[in-house]
Order: C-alpha cells, then sequence, then structure tokens
C-alpha cells in the first residue's frame, strides 16, 4: 500500500498535537473546576463564619436576602420546636442535622435534590436555636462546568489551528516533492528541461539544484553521445567517399602530368593551375579519410607558418576564380608544430568556406600569431561577408546541418574536430561586419618570455597585411560598403 510523504509527516505531527493540546487542555480545565470548587467552598465558608460571628434576627425576610446573596438554602429551627424561618419549605428537621459539629459539612438529600449542608450556631443564641445552610450539589456541578469550558474550548480551537497549519505545511512540501519527483520523471524520459525552484532555501531546494544540475549533465551526455553516433556515420560516409574520389583524384592527376610531359608543356600555368587544384582536393579527401580514422597514417608534422602559407597557395586560384581578395599574415617567432593533412583540412574549409560568403571583390583574410604570453597561438579566419544565419548558430558545428542546399554539413564539423585533436578549439564570433572563425592551438614548451609580441593578436585585420600575394595599397581591406545582406552559409 501506498504511504505518501504528506501523510507520513502530519499523521504523526497530528497525533502528537492532538495529544498536547488535549492532556493541556484537560489539565488547565481541572486545574479550573478545583479553583472554582475551591473558591466556592471559601465563599460559603466567609458566609457561615459571618452569620456565626453575628447575631442576625431569623426573619423570613433575612433568610430570603441571604439566599439572594449566597445562591443557598437556610432553614432557622428549634430543636424541640422545629423550623421557626426557611427558604425552602421544609416541616422537619433530620435528626442527624443536629449532631453535625459546626462547620462539618454533611450531604442530604430534600425533595430529590442533592444538597451540601453546614450548621452554625451564633454568640448570644439561646440554646437549642440553630441555623442550617444547604448549598445545592447542583450548583457546584455548574460551577465546574463553566470552569471546565474555556479551557476545553481553547484547547480545541487551538487544536484545530496547529492541524490546519501543519496540514497546509505538509501539503506545500508534498507539492514541490511531487514536482520534483515530475521533474525527474521528465528527465528519466528524455526531456532536460531545469526545474523551476519554489520555496525557501531549505533541503528540498538543494535537491531541485541536484535534480537540475543531473538534468544538465544528462543533457551533456545525450548531446555528445548523439554527437558521437553523427560522427560514426559521418566516418563511414567519409571512407567511402573518399576512397572514390581519391582513386579518381589520382587518375586525374596522373593524366594531366602524362600530358605535360608528352607535349613539354613543363611551364603551362593552366595546367600548373589544374595540378594544384587536383592536390586540394587530394588533401581534402585525406582530411576526410583522416576523420573516419580508416586509412591509419602517420602524422605528417608541419611548421604553422608553413602549412598557412600551403594551404593559402592552394586556394589563391579559388579566389582569384570567384573575384575575391585573399590574404594572409603569419606574425614571427616558433609557432606549434601540426599535423599537416589533419589541420590543413580544417583550414582549407574555413577558407573555402569564407570565400564563398563574400560577395565579388570581398577580401578574406587569414591572420595567426602568439597569444597569452605565447603559450597558445591563434589562427583566425575572417570575412566581411554577411554572416553565418541566425539559425543555425547553435548548431554550426554539427554534423550533417547546412544551410546551402547543396551543402553537405561537415564541414566545420571536420575543422573543429581537427583542432581538438591538436588540444586546441574552433569558435565562431561576429565583429561589427566581420565574421571571425579563430581557431586556438597550444604550443609545446610554453614560449613564454621568448621575446614574441604578444599585441599581434588585438591588432585589427586590416593592419595586418599579407605575406602571400599581392597587397591592397589603396587602404585596408575591410573599408568600404560591405553588404547588409545575409551572406552564404559556411557549412
Amino acid at each position: 500500500m501506498r504511504w505518501p510523504i504528506r501523510i507520513q509527516w502530519y499523521l504523526p505531527t497530528a497525533l502528537l498535537l492532538a495529544a498536547t493540546v488535549a492532556v493541556t487542555a484537560l489539565a488547565g480545565s481541572w486545574s479550573a473546576m478545583s479553583r472554582a470548587t475551591h473558591e466556592r467552598e471559601r465563599q460559603l465558608d466567609r458566609i457561615v463564619r459571618t452569620f456565626g460571628g453575628a447575631r442576625v434576627p431569623y426573619t423570613p425576610e433575612v433568610l430570603e436576602r441571604m439566599r439572594g446573596l449566597s445562591g443557598a438554602e437556610f432553614v432557622a429551627a428549634w430543636r424541640d420546636r422545629g423550623p421557626i424561618a426557611a427558604t425552602l419549605p421544609i416541616a422537619e428537621l433530620p435528626s442527624d442535622w443536629w449532631e453535625l459539629p459546626d462547620g462539618q459539612v454533611l450531604t442530604v438529600r430534600l425533595d430529590g435534590l442533592e444538597y451540601r449542608l453546614t450548621g452554625l450556631r451564633a454568640p448570644g443564641d439561646p440554646p437549642g436555636l440553630r441555623l442550617f445552610v444547604l448549598v445545592p450539589a447542583a450548583s457546584y456541578s455548574q460551577l465546574q462546568r463553566e470552569a471546565a469550558w474555556p479551557p476545553l474550548a481553547i484547547g480545541g480551537v487551538t487544536l484545530l489551528i496547529q492541524l490546519g497549519v501543519s496540514g497546509l505545511i505538509a501539503l506545500r512540501q508534498s507539492r514541490r516533492l511531487s514536482a520534483v519527483s515530475d521533474g525527474l520523471a521528465q528527465i528519466a524520459s528524455g526531456t532536460f528541461t531545469p526545474l523551476a525552484s519554489q520555496g525557501p532555501d531549505d533541503e528540498i531546494a538543494d535537491l531541485t539544484v541536484s535534480a537540475n544540475r543531473l538534468a544538465g549533465q544528462l543533457s551533456s551526455l545525450h548531446a555528445q553521445i548523439r554527437r558521437t553516433e553523427r560522427f560514426r556515420v559521418l566516418g563511414q560516409l567519409a571512407s567511402g567517399l573518399a576512397h572514390q574520389l581519391r582513386n579518381s583524384v589520382a587518375g586525374a592527376r596522373l593524366a594531366i602530368q602524362l600530358h605535360r610531359k608528352r607535349h613539354g608543356e613543363e611551364q603551362d600555368q593552366t595546367l600548373e593551375t589544374a595540378l594544384r587544384q587536383l592536390e586540394l582536393m587530394n588533401r581534402q579527401t585525406r582530411s576526410l579519410l583522416a576523420l573516419s580514422r580508416s586509412e591509419g597514417r602517420p602524422p605528417v608534422p608541419i611548421a604553422l607558418a608553413d602549412l598557412i602559407d600551403e594551404t593559402v597557395l592552394l586556394c589563391r586560384p579559388q579566389a582569384e576564380h570567384a573575384g575575391r581578395e585573399l590574404h594572409s599574415r603569419v606574425a614571427p617567432g616558433p609557432g606549434p608544430i601540426v599535423d599537416r593533412d589533419d589541420l590543413q583540412a580544417a583550414l582549407l574549409n574555413l577558407i573555402t568556406n569564407a570565400l564563398e560568403a563574400t560577395e565579388a571583390q570581398g577580401t578574406v583574410q587569414v591572420t595567426a600569431g602568439p597569444i597569452e604570453g605565447g603559450e597558445r597561438w591563434s589562427v583566425e579566419v575572417v570575412d566581411d561577408g554577411g554572416g553565418v544565419p541566425e539559425e543555425l548558430l547553435e548548431s554550426l558545428f554539427e554534423p550533417f546541418v547546412s544551410g546551402k542546399p547543396e551543402g553537405v554539413g561537415i564541414g566545420l564539423t571536420m575543422a573543429r574536430a581537427a583542432a581538438e585533436r591538436h588540444g586546441g578549439s574552433l569558435v565562431h564570433r561576429r565583429d561589427g561586419r566581420l565574421t571571425r572563425f579563430r581557431m586556438e592551438l597550444p604550443v609545446p614548451g610554453a614560449l613564454a618570455g621568448s621575446g614574441i609580441p604578444s599585441s599581434f593578436d588585438s591588432a585589427p585585420p586590416s593592419a595586418l597585411g599579407t605575406t602571400n600575394g599581392p597587397q591592397r595599397e589603396d587602404g585596408p581591406p575591410w573599408e568600404g560598403s560591405v553588404p547588409d545582406e545575409p551572406g552564404a552559409d559556411r557549412r
């Protein structure tokens, strides 16, 4: 049988409160009854002493007045002649009344009513004359009831209030626990929405915080699992595609090389450009194989500066054909040593995306230099295109997410994966009219104190110039009008 925690809290508390209030009320009632009885007896004792110490004529009128003052019945009588005055009808007194010593109390019954009888003799009264005082026993009961009711009533009201307050507190706490329970049930079903904190800062609030922390961790694990599954599917897809492309690219490159050798066209720039583009395709194919981890190749180390120069050279024909300007600037000094194929694939994707995102006569700039005192290097690809569509910002680096009709959505995924394999990171931000993709890479062996300037990182792209290709001499590449319309998607 289900035993709700509300009942577990409320029932023992209610029973304890009921027992405490009941004992307190009964004790108070008993005390009030005792005090009332004692007060009544003291009152009658004062009356007896008053009449016993004074000479009062025992006439019917006097006895009636005493009855009105005290609420008791009075009988004055001679022992041998019977009653001479009385406030109640009585013809003959029982003999035991005369045997009652003064001040003593005797319980008697007259006409079916119970009385408490006391006899007294005033100084100066002739022998045989005596005054009897009869107090109805019902007056004691009524007095006790009147004394008992207030404590019992107060105790009952107090008990009801305490039970009501306890019930409300138990209900409120139960609702808070139910909210946490419902939230945990949603977390178990895969909905990782944070729980709203309700009520004071107590243990239930701590439980809510722990549940929200659990939801956050499970959400991260769930996203990681989804990302891992996507990468697995992506790797399988990339592996099959890359093997086919590599064979085709190798055949095309071999055919061009044979054609150039047979016809003596070793200096033909058109064939040289075609060979560069085929080499570019070959590098991108190897990056797909690296993503799928199916090639099992050893890393090919290369200095970051040399890698940037080589990558920009590969991309320059695409920039010239599209009417874009492509600049690069690498700060002097020893930079990271990276895996050539892995990181070049990342740079190729970033530069190609930037070239596609800019309008005609647009500018793309690649910069690299030390940050954090030389312990890390940053590589930035900056363009003046329209930027990433807002709806893609949250899932920008997720695989198979693309806003282009012909896009596959794996370029930025591959770029971030390459950066992370090097122990670095890749982030995106919009800086005014410029779009920046910033990759940070660690430098093995801190370069702090090596004399490499750290101010390079804060320099604007327009101030960096170029080391490859022509440099604009009519002003920085970002001057002039930059279109505000959204540019091409970068996926």
